[in-house]
């Protein structure tokens, strides 16, 4: 357990940024450079301002900001749930870990970021 408190602090102390700064109103909260740069939307623009929003329970919001990272957000949660049980369910973990899982989940992000920037999503 001692090697995840690193990991839990950091947790506590990004969702208390992302907690008391909007980051539309804040300066301190990095602009997306593929953004900055081309003008199109990457898979995790609008991720930080989702954050802020399902920080304070506006769901509409976040799904409006980033719909593929809040959706995405139970999966990540089982998935470090798996992580964190690895070693005592290895046949859960090599169910999780398909290599076919992965690649459709890299299809959908590339399918999200391609139709975010045709549909203005």
């Amino acid at each position: 357990m001692r090697k995840y408190i690193g990991g839990i602090l950091i947790l506590i102390i990004l969702g208390y940024i992302y907690y008391s700064f909007n980051p539309d109103k804040s300066s301190i909260f990095p602009k997306c450079p593929f953004y900055l740069l081309t003008g199109l939307k990457c898979p995790g623009c609008g991720s930080q301002r989702a954050t802020y929003y399902l920080l304070h329970f506006h769901f509409i919001e976040a799904l409006k900001c980033n719909a593929l990272m809040v959706i995405s957000l139970p999966i990540v949660c089982i998935l470090s749930y798996i992580e964190l049980i690895r070693k005592r369910n290895p046949h859960l973990y090599a169910i999780a870990y398909k290599t076919k899982y992965i690649w459709a989940y890299l299809i959908i992000v590339i399918i999200w970021w391609i139709c975010r920037n045709i549909f203005d999503l």
